[in-house]
């Protein structure tokens, strides 16, 4: 249970922070894999996707690691949040040739993380169920 909370609590927060960088810098963010937000209405897109959507995975995550009934419900939050990704990325590179530099760099997290959720996924899949606010 341990390991699943740090797994939670430590990816919650790098996701919280980076979205509070995407919050405050979208292009910055988005420019780390060549996407250039040419217009206001793609900054404020950028800024919600980046910056909203990815702080707010990361406030659910670090929820998540708090209550110990929901660590199991957060983990497979985690793990599906970044498997689609991933899959995505792989196929983008298979179909589009999209293996640069930028992309392995970004793929590089998301395969840790998706590792380590992987890991906690198993190791609480036999633990019994919580009952609920503890």
């Amino acid at each position: 249970m341990i390991f699943s909370r740090v797994v939670l609590g430590l990816v919650g927060a790098l996701y919280v922070g980076f979205g509070v960088w995407g919050l405050w810098a979208p292009a910055a963010v988005t420019a780390m894999t060549e996407i250039q937000l040419t217009t206001p209405t793609a900054v404020t897109d950028g800024r919600a996707v980046y910056g909203g959507l990815t702080a707010g995975l990361g406030v659910l995550f670090l929820l998540a690691a708090v209550r110990r009934a929901d660590v199991w419900t957060g983990l497979v939050a985690l793990f599906l949040t970044l498997v689609f990704p991933v899959a995505a990325r792989l196929l983008g590179i298979a179909l589009d040739g999209g293996g640069t530099p930028a992309t392995f760099k970004v793929m590089q997290g998301e395969l840790l993380f998706l590792a380590l959720s992987g890991v906690a996924l198993v190791r609480e899949r036999n633990r019994p169920v919580e009952a609920p606010g503890t």
